[in-house]
């Protein structure tokens, strides 16, 4: 298991490292400063040395008892698997901006049809290592996967979840949704090419 964390003061990494010591399968990551879940994300997979990699929150939003499913369902040839939640209770401000994000692939990335896209899923290593190294100054993990050439083959299922597991909680305002999608729209949309700039996804300050 590989944590990383983006930035916390609150004494989460020196936790971490304290489990470490029982067992070195349990690692963890410090950056140096909070950049956001997605930046993250991709430090934790340009990381991550095993056959397969999957990516989830620390909250229980993805529940663990999904990995054999992923791990099925990614052994039948694909790339990248989705496991997704889309059920009523979720926030509305979280139901716009998966309708956004939906619209966005589909026209600018191609997205197929009904695939549906979301945090818990599940990657092959050879996929890790085909979006590893990109310097942008905005990274989106699954915009980096869709904008590869030759297409990576991608699937997606939902899953139910228990109302009370998610507490009816959301990270983002319908304002930081809004500005999300902007983000991704002069980033990786059609206009990408005149302010496509270089940066650090991620700078690393300790390991355990």
């Amino acid at each position: 298991m590989l944590f990383v964390d983006d930035g916390s003061r609150d004494g989460t990494f020196e936790k971490l490292k304290e489990i470490h010591k029982g067992d070195s399968r349990i690692k963890a990551v410090k950056l140096v400063e909070n950049r956001g879940q997605q930046n993250a994300v991709y430090c934790g997979l340009c990381r991550a040395e095993s056959e397969l990699i999957i990516t989830m929150d620390d909250d229980l939003q993805h529940p663990p008892e999904l990995i054999p499913d992923l791990i099925s369902r990614i052994s039948g040839g694909a790339d990248l698997v989705y496991a997704v939640s889309r059920g009523k209770e979720r926030p509305v401000p979280l139901r716009i901006g998966t309708a956004l994000n939906s619209l966005f692939f589909s026209l600018f990335l191609g997205k197929p049809a009904g695939l549906e896209i979301g945090s818990y899923r599940i990657f092959t290593r050879s996929l890790a290592k085909r979006i590893k190294g990109e310097r942008r100054s905005f990274i989106y993990v699954s915009a980096l996967v869709f904008s590869l050439k030759p297409a990576a083959e991608v699937r997606s299922f939902r899953f139910l979840k228990e109302p009370a597991a998610s507490g009816g909680l959301t990270r983002f305002s319908f304002r930081g949704r809004m500005k999300l999608f902007s983000r991704l729209f002069w980033h990786y949309g059609p206009l990408r090419f005149l302010i496509f700039r270089k940066g650090e996804p991620f700078r690393i300050g300790e390991e355990s």
